[in-house]
């Protein structure tokens, strides 16, 4: 299992991402920033999230979450929904602007916390608050799930449990010791994560 975070913000549409997909050529990736996170980096559920030494003036952020149900090479993006039945919310930790950690920066034990999944459901939102002090509401326009899936897969194969974090939100609170943070799906609570 690996989690694939393509690092852009929900309100902005990778540069060049449509020819990419329409080109009988695997393109050069370089456009499109993208992090593979090793399952190792993830919290297990329940536990708290041990904040590390280096990590002080890093944040949360709460991004969206996809889970691939088949395995799949080179996807179409019109066939992309029938390689994921579940969606959530990860909480990943993410360091200040400029920092240039590489891989050790993502995927450190502990970097990234998962809620649990619900089905996806054609053409469903996702809305998620934090501690109701932020909301923030995408759909398949601002997400990008499919066109994400059948990109990245052009590049690896995906397989059954891969996670893919198809956008970042923006949603984030500074990461502290003592902070007790509780992530909202579609209304319901989903996640409650303790930093220790």
């Amino acid at each position: 299992m690996k989690v694939i975070a393509v690092e852009r913000m929900w309100c902005e549409k990778p540069i060049g991402m449509q020819e990419m997909l329409e080109s009988d050529r695997i393109a050069d990736p370089s456009g499109v920033a993208v992090t593979v996170i090793a399952d190792s980096a993830i919290v297990r559920a329940g536990m708290p999230l041990f904040l590390p030494d280096f990590a002080t003036d890093w944040c949360v952020e709460f991004e969206p979450a996809v889970v691939i149900s088949r395995l799949g090479k080179s996807i179409p993006a019109r066939f992309a929904s029938r390689y994921y039945n579940r969606i959530g919310v990860m909480g990943r930790l993410m360091p200040p602007t400029g920092y240039c950690g590489g891989a050790l920066a993502s995927s450190f034990d502990g970097a990234l916390c998962a809620g649990p999944t619900v089905e996806a459901v054609e053409g469903a939102e996702w809305t998620v608050s934090m501690d109701g002090r932020d909301e923030l509401t995408l759909g398949s326009d601002n997400m990008l799930i499919d066109e994400t899936i059948a990109l990245v897969s052009r590049y690896m194969m995906l397989k059954t449990g891969d996670v893919i974090l198809p956008c970042r939100s923006g949603l984030h609170v500074k990461a502290a010791i003592g902070e007790r943070l509780t992530a909202t799906l579609n209304g319901l609570e989903h996640m409650t994560l303790k930093i220790k």
